[in-house]
């Protein structure tokens, strides 16, 4: 056993959270008594310091007073720290390794009152270990038999989810039953949204037609996505239904589709906004992307399942687009690709001037070698277009950069189909 010392901190922690107390009995003034009885006869040393945690959980050892204490520790202030159980302290044995290891590496004692356990022992430490793991099973089984039972409830078609009822419904005996009035507000906010209005005019819609609620400015974007106006929810990866939709299929898509349509455009730059529809439907197509190694972004049509890349609708787009083009001379091609190049090669230029103050040298040498690729280019199309004056327009698209394509698209093209298999067919002006 170590030996004590009477200059640290002599730590009493108690904890309780609500659902323990009612439970359990487990609340904060018993747990001191008894703490501070079990210190004073047993004539434990050290200043007393009380950290009193009020309606926290053990899940997590991100509690304030809990974080304090470990602070303290790692100061070496703390001597040793009384609790009442084991699972004052903590529920989950990772967490409890790491509270073991801290008290060892800082010459901390632990002294479980209920359990007579004591960690200045190696009995007392592998017994901490053993009552940690019954604990946790058995928090982990009371957790598994309630989300049984809630998913057996909603299998019998109740709303078993807890928390607040949502907005357009009331509960009542565990069923969830539609609000008339609040059902006609959702409906005229989903068809604000379906018909292409901002999120901003539907909330201040949302404001005039139920103004006794309270409406958060983030709170239309949150209701138009929650499925359970199309009359599902979800607990897990398992799908139930409610009896009654508040919105039906195409409504419910149809504003899900202007929503991303919308907050997808803000978050990328899609060359092609607003221009690409679905030869099929007819529908405007909607944004979406996807990011592996880079950020990849697609025009999709969820009613007839068709989708196509930016970047292979880029290639086929202006290899359509160049036979529509008025004709280009070729010395026009040749002047503007040169200017394009001298301006690559001025800032690399500006680039090799900077080389004493670079902090990063791999970003440099990676923007060096992308200007350099890029006069290359520059210069293999100039003496492409000297050798064969056929090949103009095909040059100078290859040579358009993403802002000179946006122009040259609201110049000439009205509506950009896609067909099946990928096809394209464009409606020009």
């Amino acid at each position: 056993m170590r030996e004590r010392v009477n200059n640290k901190i002599l730590a009493l922690y108690y904890r309780e959270s609500t659902r323990e107390q009612a439970l359990n009995g487990y609340n904060l003034e018993d747990q001191r008594k008894k703490i501070e009885y079990y210190a004073e006869i047993n004539k434990i040393p050290g200043t007393i310091m009380h950290f009193k945690e009020a309606g926290a959980s053990a899940s997590s050892l991100n509690r304030p007073e809990m974080q304090k204490l470990i602070n303290l520790i790692k100061l070496k202030k703390i001597g040793i720290i009384i609790i009442h159980n084991l699972d004052r302290l903590t529920r989950r044995i990772k967490d409890l390794i790491y509270l073991l290891d801290l008290f060892e590496k800082y010459h901390v004692e632990l002294i479980a009152v209920t359990e007579n356990i004591d960690t200045a022992t190696a009995t007392g430490r592998f017994f901490i270990y053993m009552i940690s793991l019954i604990a946790q099973w058995e928090e982990d089984t009371i957790s598994e038999r309630s989300r049984r039972g809630v998913l057996e409830s909603a299998k019998e078609g109740n709303y078993s989810i807890g928390g607040k009822t949502p907005y357009g419904f009331e509960r009542k005996n565990k069923k969830l039953i539609v609000n008339e009035e609040q059902k006609f507000v959702l409906q005229s906010i989903f068809k604000t949204i379906a018909d292409g209005e901002t999120s901003v005019y539907a909330l201040e819609l949302a404001r005039k037609l139920d103004a006794e609620r309270k409406w958060g400015k983030n709170e239309i974007v949150s209701l138009i996505k929650n499925q359970i106006y199309n009359g599902k929810f979800f607990i897990g990866e398992e799908t139930f239904y409610i009896d009654e939709k508040i919105i039906d299929d195409e409504l419910f898509s149809k504003a899900n589709d202007m929503i991303n349509y919308h907050s997808h455009g803000k978050r990328y730059n899609y060359l092609f906004r607003g221009l690409v529809s679905c030869r099929k439907c007819g529908k405007l197509m909607s944004l979406e992307s996807s990011v592996t190694k880079s950020v990849q972004l697609y025009y999709v049509c969820r009613n007839c399942q068709i989708r196509i890349n930016e970047k292979k609708l880029k290639v086929l787009l202006l290899a359509d687009l160049g036979n529509h083009l008025p004709e280009i001379k070729n010395e026009t091609v040749i002047d503007d690709v040169k200017k394009k190049m001298n301006r690559v090669q001025k800032a690399q230029q500006k680039l090799l001037g900077n080389a004493g103050v670079v902090v990063n040298t791999d970003d440099y040498v990676d923007e060096l070698q992308k200007l350099n690729e890029q006069i290359v280019k520059y210069a293999r199309d100039i003496s492409d277009l000297r050798k064969d004056s056929n090949r103009t327009i095909q040059i100078y698209m290859s040579t358009l950069t993403d802002h000179e394509i946006v122009q040259l698209i609201k110049k000439y093209i009205v509506n950009i189909f896609i067909c099946e298999l990928n096809e394209i067919e464009i409606q020009y002006r």
